[in-house]
């Protein structure tokens, strides 16, 4: 399949779940709406439970690269994570459904150990920038796992927030401060900032 097909593939399923759910998308009806043959997508993915791993996949990769085109190794680790945030937050309101589809995936029984070991090396920097600010003692000593629950659930929960006031405008300071709230839980100094 060529990467038009499948993009479009991906597209498709992806519109089809958040829509109706894992369950109510058949790949019968993924193949009407993508005109892709059924044979051409069984091809190429064994099973819609294959296909949906792979869209997760590519979701969380190109939602790793988002942020971290627009981070710098070499700014001080604070304003690096504050930026990371920030460009989850607005990933988040820009890919809504990529966030109810990660939302859902991540809940479901269908996520496979693969799945989650092949994306290890796109979500390590992230990894590596809470650790780094533990080391520097900017946030707090806590498995860096927990941490970024800890962030990246309220920030997502902002963009959901958000999401349903869409008639209203986004002012950037509101955004940027709700974003130093959601550091000021991790931060090392427990008054927050």
């Amino acid at each position: 399949m060529n990467d038009a097909r499948l993009e479009r593939l991906f597209t498709e399923t992806l519109r089809l779940i958040s829509e109706q759910g894992f369950y109510g998308t058949p790949m019968s009806q993924i193949a009407k709406c993508t005109g892709i043959s059924i044979g051409s997508i069984y091809n190429q993915f064994e099973n819609k439970e294959v296909l949906l791993n792979e869209l997760y996949k590519k979701i969380k990769i190109d939602f790793a690269n988002h942020v971290f085109e627009h981070l710098h190794a070499h700014d001080p680790i604070e304003k690096q994570l504050k930026d990371m945030l920030t460009q989850i937050f607005y990933y988040y309101l820009e890919h809504r459904q990529a966030l109810n589809f990660i939302e859902q995936y991540e809940n479901s029984p269908l996520i496979r150990p693969q799945t989650q070991q092949d994306l290890q090396p796109h979500v390590q920097r992230i990894v590596q920038t809470f650790k780094q600010g533990m080391q520097e003692h900017k946030i707090k000593e806590l498995p860096a796992e927990s941490l970024i629950a800890l962030c990246f659930g309220a920030v997502s929960s902002l963009a959901k927030l958000y999401v349903r006031k869409a008639a209203q405008q986004i002012r950037p300071e509101e955004i940027d401060t709700l974003i130093d709230a959601v550091l000021s839980m991790a931060r090392a100094d427990s008054a927050g900032r």
